[in-house]
């Protein structure tokens, strides 16, 4: 009966605790901060994600991800582009063709943030997470 009654103490503990670290996921009309992630001078990026189709915590990896990945941009990164444009003249038909291919890397850049808010769009379902660097 102790035992039962300390495992429960134990489990309720680690909920809490869990809790505690989470953090607070703002409510009512958006924020100004999913458009103007650099608020106060600070160096801020904006991740989001839609429903995804293996549950929230997924979404919130995704949209956490995506925010790491722009602050990421935000430091030294290569931008490798290559364009190709072709102009085929038989007779009256013309026809054009043209590739482009753009290759952005962050490969490296080492990234410390930490997530100060987050927002929860209920309409849309779409999960928006700001994510500051230290």
């Amino acid at each position: 009966m102790v035992t039962k009654s300390l495992l429960a103490l134990l489990v309720s503990l680690m909920f809490l605790a869990c809790s505690a670290t989470e953090p607070s996921v703002a409510a009512g009309e958006k924020p100004s901060w999913i458009f103007d992630p650099n608020q106060g001078g600070v160096v801020g990026a904006v991740g989001q994600c839609g429903v995804h189709y293996k549950g929230k915590a997924m979404q919130r990896r995704l949209a956490t991800s995506r925010a790491i990945e722009e602050l990421a941009m935000q430091g030294d990164i290569t931008v490798d582009s290559e364009m190709s444009v072709s102009t085929e003249v038989s007779g009256q038909h013309v026809k054009n063709r043209s590739k482009s291919k753009t290759f952005v890397s962050a490969k490296g850049v080492p990234v410390h943030a930490y997530i100060e808010e987050m927002y929860f769009d209920k309409k849309s379902e779409t999960l928006y997470v700001w994510m500051i660097r230290d």
